[in-house]
């Protein structure tokens, strides 16, 4: 699975933490908050440049909320991933500018912090990444929540690959009981993404789907990591079910995904008639799909052999 951008992560955090509310007819008006309501709505809906205008007019008439600033740098950031080479570095260093002056209006914030922290660390120099700003940014975060500051620690730890070191931060919160689901999601993320053991992974997400049945991230990568590591490939597939009842989100992995995965379960189980239904749904919800298009294409060949 391609790694995800942490700009596009933060973009996707933003969505989960502040669901889209209808916009009355009283919340037409030209007001900062009627603009940054707008600019939520059109955000959900992928219309990022309307967005961008919007919180640009909400800035205007409210210059110093640090929450505007920070959708602003949020937003900044979703079109950076989506901009040619010559504009996404411009737009990167507006996501800093903007979450620089969250910051500083908020400078209690753990949300802020950790963002601009996060940027700090990935972010190329070029785009405006600061590894020792970064490290700056974790000491303020650790001074006011220390939970917090030891998971950014692990962070840190993962960036320079040293997993083992990770694995002892989270080892230590779980003992400790501090934010145990979350540190269990990160478990479940190193192994899944950064070292590829799915196998180890897995557990993780499992542990968390007992006390959160419908964690329906959790759901989709307790069946991935079932599907790739080729372990409870049945249940795999109950998970797949499971998740395509839930409303699509566009904050989560789409259903074509979902169905995609469930083919890939149910060649494992050589019902490969079932695993092309599935294929044909994916390719339903999303004609483009190309792992999906090749995997009907080997079915065929199995086919006609």
């Amino acid at each position: 699975m391609k790694s995800v951008c942490i700009i596009s992560l933060l973009a996707m955090c933003f969505i989960i933490a502040f669901p889209i509310h209808c916009v009355r007819a009283d919340d037409q008006e030209n007001t900062a908050e009627s603009y940054y309501l707008k600019a939520r709505a059109a955000y959900e809906q992928d219309d990022l440049d309307e967005a961008a205008d919007l919180m640009e007019k909400a800035l205007k008439l409210d210059p110093d909320n640090c929450e505007y600033h920070w959708v602003r740098g949020d937003l900044q950031g979703a079109r950076a991933q989506k901009a040619s080479i010559f504009t996404k570095i411009s737009k990167a260093k507006s996501c800093k500018k903007h979450w620089e002056r969250a910051v500083e209006l908020c400078p209690d914030s753990i949300k802020y912090l950790e963002g601009l922290m996060y940027f700090n660390l990935q972010a190329p120099g070029i785009a405006g990444g600061d590894k020792d700003e970064a490290e700056r940014l974790l000491q303020e975060i650790y001074a006011r929540d220390s939970t917090r500051g030891y998971l950014a620690r692990a962070d840190f730890a993962i960036k320079d690959k040293d997993y083992e070191k990770a694995k002892d931060i989270y080892d230590r919160l779980l003992a400790a009981g501090r934010d145990t689901l979350d540190v269990l999601r990160r478990l479940g993320n190193m192994y899944n993404y950064h070292l590829k053991e799915y196998s180890r992974a897995r557990p993780y997400y499992m542990r968390i789907l007992e006390v959160e049945p419908e964690d329906w991230e959790t759901v989709y990568q307790a069946g991935r990591t079932a599907i790739l590591s080729e372990t409870s490939t049945r249940e795999a597939i109950d998970h797949m079910r499971h998740y395509l009842t839930h409303p699509a989100e566009r904050n989560l992995p789409g259903h074509a995904s979902a169905y995609w995965r469930m083919g890939m379960a149910y060649e494992q189980l050589n019902n490969l008639d079932s695993a092309y239904t599935c294929y044909e749904a994916c390719l339903k919800l999303e004609p483009d799909y190309k792992e999906a298009e090749k995997a009907m294409e080997n079915l065929k060949k199995k086919a006609n052999k």
